[in-house]
């Protein structure tokens, strides 16, 4: 079973999580309060996180809503970016 190590101010926690689940799945069922006003269908880009590791290209929507330096510095949308291993 893959992992994803989640850091918030100076604290890291690692949650355990099925193939192919998308991070925001992940950070809602590890009780973390996620923005995502359209629902989780990547329209709205409200729920930017940055994770790097084993994930899903690049979607269409994720295309759309964030800007070259916000993919360079590893920004997804958390509805669209699903886990294909560990990340963090």
């Amino acid at each position: 079973m893959s992992s994803i190590q989640i850091e918030q101010n100076g604290r890291i926690r690692t949650v355990p999580l099925s193939a192919d689940e998308t991070l925001l799945s992940v950070l809602r069922r590890a009780g973390y309060s996620i923005p995502a006003a359209c629902g989780g269908k990547g329209r709205c880009g409200k729920c930017r996180v940055v994770a790097h590791g084993a994930l899903s290209a690049l979607s269409d929507a994720e295309r759309e809503h964030l800007s070259p330096q916000d993919i360079s510095r590893g920004v997804r949308l958390a509805c669209c970016a699903r886990v294909e291993g560990d990340c963090t």
